[in-house]
């Protein structure tokens, strides 16, 4: 939008210092209010400096020598746009400072958030062994358990069918019922069958732990 000409401003003073105000204040690129109090104050002040002066050729020569002593009007547009900056209120500062923070934290988050959700993982450590063990020692392999289950679960004997029938019969049909000198020799023969596997689940019960491993069993 092009800024309309300072006539109601400027029209008592030279051209040259109606072209510098519309200069500076064009060059502040600032909102329309700042823009218009500093030119307000800019006429304010050449106004005051001329005013006594009636000559035409004398106020342009006083204009010219004011202008030169403002010096660059792009530097007069940083300078003046830095004080009405400071003399916004504090909350209007506070506003703005949030937002500048926050713009820049979207600018920031939003790349790596994209990085991050389009990226792949590619881990190098596995941390769980190293996890477990911390957990589980390599020392605790001595107080497991499992071991001498697993070896007891081999060595288990299953018991034939005349140990079955002599059980089945002594606890239900007849629980008086004496056993025969077969039947005893053939439950004595399957306990002893098993007397390897129970010493195993013995050494078992005495550890303090049981947790099941990839490893050999202990020998005995």
């Amino acid at each position: 939008m092009q800024e309309k000409p300072e006539e109601s401003h400027g029209h008592e003073l030279p051209s040259c210092v109606a072209e510098f105000i519309r200069t500076v204040t064009r060059k502040m690129r600032f909102h329309r209010r700042a823009r218009d109090e500093v030119r307000e104050e800019l006429t304010a002040h050449f106004q005051d400096e001329l005013g006594d002066c009636t000559d035409a050729d004398e106020r342009e020569q006083r204009a010219r020598r004011l202008i030169g002593e403002f010096g660059d009007p792009g530097l007069l547009a940083v300078l003046c746009r830095r004080a009405k900056k400071r003399c916004r209120p504090l909350w209007v500062r506070a506003v703005a400072r949030t937002l500048q923070v926050v713009g820049v934290f979207l600018l920031v988050f939003i790349p790596y958030t994209m990085w991050f959700v389009r990226g792949k993982p590619n881990p190098t450590t596995d941390y769980l062994p190293q996890l477990n063990a911390l957990h589980h020692p390599l020392d605790e392999i001595k107080d497991n358990a499992w071991p001498y289950y697993e070896r007891a679960m081999h060595l288990a004997v299953e018991p034939n069918e005349a140990v079955v029938q002599t059980s089945w019969l002594k606890s239900s049909a007849w629980p008086d019922r004496s056993l025969t000198p077969h039947e005893h020799k053939a439950r004595e023969d399957w306990i002893t069958a098993n007397s390897p596997a129970w010493a195993q689940l013995e050494l078992g019960a005495s550890k303090s732990q049981s947790r099941r491993v990839s490893r050999p069993s202990v020998s005995e």
